[in-house]
C-alpha cells in the first residue's frame, strides 16, 4: 500500500523563487515494512532522480533537502527516502540503525528494490533517464542498484567508500560507461579518498568528473563547505540525463 499526503514548498533556485509540490509517500518493502520518503514532482516526462542518505546520519533531516529542492526545480521528480531505522521508517520493532544494524542489515537489499521500484514505476517520469545520487554508504547502494537496472543512467557519489579490491568494486567495473560525479575530502577519514578515485579513474564516460576538497568533511557537509556544490550536482546531471 502506498500512501500520499502533499505540501507546496518554496524553492529558491537562483534569483527566483519556484513552488515545488512534494508529496509524502509510503512504501512497502518485500516484508511489508512501510518505508517513508518524499518525493519531490518537477516535471511530467522529466528524468527520476533517487537521493541515497549517509549512514551516519542523525536527526531528522538526510541532507538533501536544499539539492531535491533545486531538482525538483530544473524538472526532475526526486525521492528521498528515510531508511528502515532512520527519520520516518521507524516502528517499534525497527527503531534506530546504528543500534540495531544487525537486524536491519538483511533487510536493506529489499528496501533498495522497493524503493527504486516506486520511483521508476512513477507514470510522469522518463523510464530512460533515471539517476541516482549517494552519499557515504549510500554510494555502495547506488552501484548495486545500478548493476541490477541499466535505466540508471547517472549517478553522483559523494564521499564514496568501498574497498577498490573488493566485490562492489568489480560490480563497479562493469559499469565503467555511465557517467559519474564523484568527491571526496582529502582527509576523509572513511577510505573515501581511495574509492572515489578508483570511480573516477575506472570511468569510461568523457563526463565522468572528479572534485577534491580540503579537510575532511564526509557527505553531505559537503554541500556547507561548498555553496555552489549542489548547483554543479545539478547541472551536471541535467547535461547527462538530457533527452537524446
Amino acid at each position: 500500500m502506498r500512501i500520499f499526503s502533499t505540501l507546496l514548498l518554496l524553492i529558491m533556485s537562483t534569483n527566483i523563487f519556484a513552488q515545488v509540490e512534494v508529496r509524502q509517500v509510503s512504501i512497502a518493502s518485500n516484508d511489508r515494512f512501510q518505508l517513508q520518503a518524499k518525493y519531490y514532482f518537477g516535471a511530467t516526462g522529466g528524468p527520476g532522480i533517487l537521493l541515497l542518505h549517509q549512514c551516519d546520519r542523525e536527526g531528522p533531516l538526510t541532507g538533501y533537502e536544499k539539492l531535491a529542492g533545486k531538482l525538483a526545480g530544473a524538472g526532475f521528480n526526486v525521492l528521498v527516502p528515510d531508511r528502515r531505522g532512520y527519520g520516518e521508517s521507524r516502528d517499534e520493532h525497527y527503531r534506530d540503525f546504528h543500534s540495531q544494524m544487525s537486524l536491519i542489515e538483511p533487510t536493506v537489499a529489499g528496501d533498495m528494490e522497493a524503493i527504486f521500484g516506486f520511483l521508476s514505476s512513477q507514470s510522469e517520469i522518463d523510464k530512460t533517464r533515471i539517476g541516482v545520487t549517494g552519499a557515504s554508504c549510500g554510494v555502495r547502494h547506488a552501484i548495486r542498484l545500478a548493476a541490477n537496472h541499466p535505466e540508471i543512467r547517472a549517478m553522483v557519489f559523494v564521499s564514496g567508500a568501498y574497498n577498490p579490491k573488493g566485490r562492489l568494486a568489480d560490480d563497479y567495473v562493469k559499469l565503467a560507461n555511465i557517467p559519474v560525479l564523484s568527491m571526496y575530502s582529502e582527509r576523509d577519514r572513511y577510505g573515501t579518498p581511495a574509492a572515489m578515485r578508483h570511480a573516477f579513474e575506472n570511468s569510461n564516460n568523457e563526463y565522468s568528473k572528479l572534485l577534491v576538497y580540503k579537510g575532511n568533511k564526509h557527505g553531505t557537509p559537503l554541500f556547507e563547505q561548498d555553496v555552489n556544490l549542489e548547483n554543479e550536482i545539478s547541472m551536471w546531471l541535467v547535461t547527462n540525463l538530457q533527452e537524446k
